[in-house]
């Protein structure tokens, strides 16, 4: 009771480290939960009636649906799962339907299903209406479980919440009643500046911690990592300008660049961020991506991208970028080549060429719909959004040199 008494008496003096710990505590929350998401996050396929869809491992996976706000494309519809050698899998039904929205689109939790080993699931969805057109907003979302940390993060938001507002209240309930009059403007000021400070604190550590990731991550691969604040004006915006030679239609941020003498020729691993020219939308997006330079690519006269799926399934990447024409054969059912020359992309994505996708059609990097490889003047971009895993970052770096051994 003396220390409760003690802190009513003193509450002025308290609300401002309050204050600057419940901010601190909510950022990190914030942060927290969103990477939550992202981590849990496997892959997304669009509304068909029947498809084929691949894990990488065998364990416990969420069925989400995600799509516009208030949405009823996805009403009176019913998942079947079947496994490999044909038995179906049954799911249970998510008891609490946690949902995450943003501005534009929500995604739903629905139901759980237990993968008893990796390998090619046969998804199939009932009640779709016939007819219907695809719409690749419309999504069904597989994920890891990761309601319980998503709950503890949300608690820790709501009390970190309630912590600063009431800091904010006991701080102005101080000064009325009759708090250290001469010290108010300073302490203001001070409980600002210390707010900013904290808050760039914890934005500068987040920072260093990816960092630090990273060059751990490339120092257990015996590659070389170089940061665009290790040398400004050397590897960083050298490959940075690459990559815009080979993809005009992107405008490239690297962040951090990994290399190996051992892989004989000229590959680069990039992380950083990007966005499109042509897209209406300032917004920049996080992503991977394994370069490869070669004079074997000299010849190529135009940006060419090749990405898993049909043209129905996919938004067009570039307002000016359509659809070329392959054929009728099996690549052109797997995949969709995009350019505004179709000359040059039906001499870049070849017999050869073609053949070196349907080996990989059934890799993890396809199940993707964000996941493109940019074939330009002088090298090709394998991309996928996000951060790759070191397994993604080798099948990057291999599919990278088998388009470099590919090319005339």
């Amino acid at each position: 009771m003396d220390f409760l008494s003690f802190i009513y008496r003193n509450w002025f003096w308290f609300s401002v480290p309050a204050f600057l710990v419940s901010v601190s505590l909510l950022v990190f929350s914030i942060a927290g939960v969103v990477r939550t998401v992202k981590q849990a996050m496997l892959f997304g396929v669009p509304l068909l009636e029947r498809q084929e869809i691949a894990f990488a491992a065998g364990g416990r996976v969420v069925l989400c649906i995600e799509g516009p706000l208030f949405t009823t494309r996805f009403a009176k519809l019913e998942f079947e799962l079947d496994a490999p050698h044909g038995a179906t899998i049954h799911g249970r039904r998510s008891l609490f339907h946690a949902k995450t929205s943003g501005f534009s689109k929500t995604r739903m939790e629905l139901g759980y299903y237990e993968i008893p080993y990796p390998g090619r699931y046969l998804l199939r969805i009932k009640g779709l209406e016939p007819g219907e057109p695809l719409d690749a907003r419309h999504r069904i979302v597989f994920m890891h479980p990761h309601l319980a940390r998503s709950i503890a993060y949300v608690i820790s938001i709501v009390l970190a919440s309630i912590l600063s507002i009431g800091s904010i209240v006991l701080f102005s309930m101080g000064v009325s009643a009759g708090g250290p009059v001469s010290l108010k403007v300073p302490l203001i000021v001070a409980a600002v500046v210390l707010g900013v400070v904290a808050l760039l604190w914890l934005a500068v550590s987040s920072n260093k911690k990816e960092d630090q990731a990273i060059r751990k991550f490339a120092a257990d691969q015996g590659w070389t990592c170089v940061f665009r604040s290790d040398e400004p004006e050397g590897l960083v915006p050298r490959i940075e300008t690459k990559l815009e030679t080979v993809s005009p239609e992107i405008d490239f941020d690297v962040h951090a660049v990994m290399t190996s003498r051992d892989w004989g020729i000229a590959l680069y691993l990039v992380r950083g961020r990007y966005r499109n020219k042509d897209s209406r939308s300032r917004s920049d997006w996080r992503y991977s991506a394994c370069l490869v330079e070669s004079e074997r690519f000299r010849w190529v006269g135009a940006q060419v991208d090749v990405r898993a799926g049909t043209p129905s399934l996919l938004e067009d990447p570039f307002t000016k970028f359509k659809p070329v024409d392959t054929g009728g054969s099996g690549f052109s059912r797997d995949f969709t080549v995009y350019s505004r020359k179709p000359v040059v992309a039906l001499n870049v994505v070849n017999g050869s060429m073609q053949a070196i996708f349907l080996e990989w059609k059934d890799s993890p990097l396809f199940d993707q719909l964000d996941f493109v490889v940019s074939i330009g003047p002088g090298g090709a971009v394998v991309r996928m959004d996000g951060a790759a895993s070191l397994e993604e970052w080798r099948a990057m770096a291999d599919l990278a040199r088998r388009i470099e051994s590919a090319m005339n």
